[in-house]
């Protein structure tokens, strides 16, 4: 038996085929970009395409798999037109003077940077809230104590009397 493991991207459980997907391997150069505004063209393009391709995705898993399963392909249409992704690009393009892929995978790169510090920050703030509520238990307790000590010191001076 074969045991495939990866990351659910919606409720239930499937059985079918199998099909692997192997994107086509593209060659990303370093050289630079003979003309800016034509690889600003390209990548304009590429998102135009990108898209309808994935908004024609999405309507079609709307009507096959209903709209938790679209809205994975809407999501993903929407990365494509996001105002920081599209900015990181033709930050890349302007100031790398790169070629359109270059810049989509710098762009990719900081974004996933961005995306680590996010999480990190995140990560950082929950650990601070789980010390705060330490506290707070720890102040009650020492609350609790305080009273319990003021009780019987009250007890030892009524004991001596």
């Amino acid at each position: 038996m074969i045991v495939i493991q990866g990351k659910g991207v919606s409720k239930g459980v499937a059985s079918g085929p199998i099909y692997f997907f192997q994107r086509a391997s593209a060659t990303i150069t370093d050289a630079p970009a003979a003309d800016i505004e034509a690889e600003k063209a390209r990548i304009a393009a590429a998102q135009d395409k990108s898209a309808q391709q994935l908004n024609a995705l999405a309507d079609k898993a709307r009507a096959e798999a209903g709209d938790e399963t679209a809205i994975l392909f809407e999501t993903h249409a929407m990365f494509v037109e996001d105002d920081d992704y599209v900015e990181c690009m033709m930050n890349a393009l302007e100031e790398k003077r790169c070629t359109a892929e270059r810049a989509v995978e710098k762009a990719e790169v900081r974004l996933d940077e961005l995306a680590q510090q996010a999480q990190d920050a995140a990560s950082d703030y929950l650990k601070l809230q789980d010390v705060y509520k330490e506290r707070e238990e720890l102040e009650d307790e020492l609350a609790r104590l305080y009273a319990q000590w003021e009780r019987l010191a009250a007890e030892l001076e009524e004991a001596k009397g």
